[in-house]
């Protein structure tokens, strides 16, 4: 964190950027090879390698495209914000005295004000925290809502101390409960 930004009360936290090159890098590279599949499906004959795809070798050729092409995109996309996150040294995390907010692996930034945070979850030996409005309890809803904010620890720039010290900070009443890992 800069001089500047403990003076304002406001944190940020940032990527570690070799962590968002190595996994932006294994999406890209994966989603790369699956056009390389697509591009290869638009032949009318073509064949799966190991014959498992019987089910896409009778569908036209543009259906089968599709499908690779949509598959893909879901690998692509979210490569290509963690490579321009880490080139471009982009906050993700940012907390200051109204609330906090978190990028999302596909982008989107979610905000929660403080006293509308009712638990902070952090799984196991995993590194993720889960800030949850009040109300929200299970795991598939605080991914789903997108009300809830998660925090990725192991990808950050800082130590998982920081940021729940930072939580501290500005909720001392939240106490961050650890669950068994998922």
């Amino acid at each position: 964190m800069t001089e500047s930004s403990k003076q304002n009360g406001v944190y940020l936290f940032r990527y570690r950027r070799i962590k968002a090159f190595g996994f932006g890098g294994i999406l890209l590279a994966i989603g790369a090879a699956i056009g390389w599949v697509a591009w290869d499906a638009l032949d009318p004959a073509w064949i799966s390698p190991n014959d498992d795809g019987a089910l896409l070798q009778a569908l036209p050729a543009w259906i089968r495209v599709l499908f690779f092409v949509a598959t893909g995109c879901v690998l692509l996309v979210p490569g290509t914000v963690m490579v321009w996150a880490g080139l471009r040294n982009l906050n993700i995390v940012r907390a200051d005295a109204e609330g906090i907010s978190s990028r999302t692996i596909f982008g989107r930034r979610r905000y929660l004000p403080w006293q509308a945070i009712g638990s902070a979850k952090r799984w196991g030996r995993e590194n993720q925290i889960a800030l949850s409005p009040i109300g929200h309890g299970g795991l598939a809803e605080e991914i789903w809502d997108r009300k809830s904010v998660l925090i990725d620890v192991g990808m950050l720039d800082r130590p998982v101390a920081d940021v729940e010290a930072m939580i501290r900070k500005f909720r001392p009443d939240l106490a961050i409960g650890y669950a068994k890992s998922r």
